[in-house]
Formats: C-alpha cells, sequence, structure tokens
C-alpha cells in the first residue's frame, strides 16, 4: 500500500477540481465526503474512486472491501487539503453525476425556480423523493452537486433525476409530458380541497422573490396552503413539503 502524500499526486488534483461547477459538467463526476454518503454511493454502485485517511483504513475497510474501482489512502494533511468539512470525516469518494437530457418524465416533478439556498435545495430533494416526486428542474437555482448540497440532501441527490433547463426549455416538457404546472399563493384553492389535473409540476420560488414573471405568465394551477395565527409565509423546502404530501396522497 501507498499512501498519498503530495497534493500534485493525479487524484488529489482531480478531487480538488470536480468541486467546481465547470469540471462536474465536464468530467461528469462530483465529490463527495462522510462515511454515510459515501458507504451508500458505494453499494449504488455509483462510485469510481475512493479515497480514505491513511489512518482510517481499517474504520472504513468495510467499504473498500469489494470495490471494483480505484482505493486510495492518503496522508492526513491531503485528508484535510481535499475536506470541505471542518471536522472531516477521512474518507471521500468521485461520484458519477446525471444531469439529464431527457424528454421523459416519469410522473410528478419539482421545478425550481431561482432557488439559491442549498439547505432548501437539500430539504426539498428529500422530500421528493419521499413523496415520488422523482425528476427536478433547476432554472437558474443552486448548483445540485456543490459539497453544501450534497451534504444537505444527505446524498439523495443522486437518487433524483435532475434537468438543468431555461424557461423555454420548461414550457417544451411540460407540453410534451401532459404536466401542469402548480403554484401555490395565498389566493390560490386549498391545497386539500386541489383536484389533480393528472401529472404536476410543483413551482418552488426563489426564497426572497418567490415566482418568476416568466413563470407567473405561462398556464398554471394555484393553490394555497390554510394557515392560522396570521403567519402568511413559510420556508420553501417547508411549503415544498407540505404539497407534496397532499399531492402524493390524492393520486
Amino acid at each position: 500500500m501507498v499512501t498519498i502524500t503530495s497534493k500534485a499526486n493525479p487524484i488529489v488534483h482531480h478531487a480538488i477540481e470536480i468541486k467546481e461547477k465547470k469540471r462536474i459538467k465536464e468530467c461528469g463526476e462530483c465529490l463527495v465526503e462522510s462515511e454515510k454518503i459515501v458507504a451508500e454511493l458505494k453499494e449504488k454502485g455509483k462510485l469510481s474512486t475512493i479515497i480514505v485517511e491513511e489512518s482510517k483504513k481499517e474504520k472504513y475497510a468495510y467499504i473498500t472491501e469489494q470495490f471494483d474501482g480505484t482505493v486510495a489512502y492518503v496522508s492526513s494533511k491531503i485528508s484535510e487539503y481535499i475536506a470541505d468539512s471542518v471536522t472531516s470525516s477521512g474518507i471521500f469518494g468521485f461520484a458519477k453525476v446525471a444531469l439529464v437530457n431527457t424528454d421523459i418524465v416519469s410522473g410528478n416533478a419539482v421545478v425550481l425556480d431561482n432557488l439559491q439556498d442549498p439547505a432548501n435545495f437539500g430539504a426539498i430533494v428529500r422530500s421528493a423523493l419521499a413523496f415520488g416526486f422523482t425528476d427536478i428542474f433547476l432554472i437558474d437555482s443552486v448548483f445540485p452537486y456543490t459539497f453544501k448540497s450534497i451534504r444537505a440532501s444527505m446524498g439523495y441527490v443522486f437518487d433524483v433525476r435532475i434537468h438543468d433547463v431555461d424557461y423555454a426549455g420548461l414550457k417544451q416538457l411540460m407540453d410534451e409530458n401532459d404536466l401542469t404546472l402548480v403554484v401555490a399563493d395565498m389566493s390560490g384553492v386549498p391545497v386539500s380541497e386541489y383536484k389533480l389535473p393528472g401529472k404536476v409540476a410543483l413551482v418552488i420560488g426563489n426564497e426572497g422573490n418567490g415566482i418568476s414573471d416568466t413563470i407567473k405568465k405561462m398556464k398554471l394551477d394555484t393553490i394555497s396552503i390554510p394557515m392560522q395565527n396570521g403567519v402568511e409565509s413559510l420556508n420553501a423546502s417547508v411549503s415544498a413539503s407540505i404539497l407534496m404530501h397532499y399531492i402524493s396522497n390524492k393520486e
């Protein structure tokens, strides 16, 4: 076994470069870290390489054993150099990413319209997967494969279909897949009374500005979440979760 101690090593260099959006798109993979995420992605066959801090070789042997890809051991200094988290777990992976280029939408979907907070993104991804909204359309939103986005989603971002689209592309997909755009507004039909028209695409807007004017001009249904005690709005991910729960139970 050879322990990597140089930042110039090709594996280390690649680990750093696939933290960047441009290189992630070019290479088709990103860097993940944490025992839980690496272990789960290894079992799902989504890793090409696993990097382990040499001092934690035995701890993570259950992950690296029977792994078909590359396993690299690095010094503690290199581990700290690669890590994004303050307290690193000492295990990393190169995970395959999939920005979908397809006209087929399998069921209900979520549209993130200029959503910028990785924490909101991650929470929405988890709820979307839980409630069967497995297609997620991103319009000028947070990049899904950064450390913060992956961590917030607890790694579930690799289990949904991510579509990177613009407004014209979204409209085309809606038409081709007979999807109805649904937005939340206080003046809309209470979600408990909403009659599902078929497959829907739930739009979640920007944290500060809400749904864009471009989306508002499209054909859509408007629904609301009845609230009490003078509360007029909820966090984006909370609203999304409530609405997806109601919609999924109407099917």
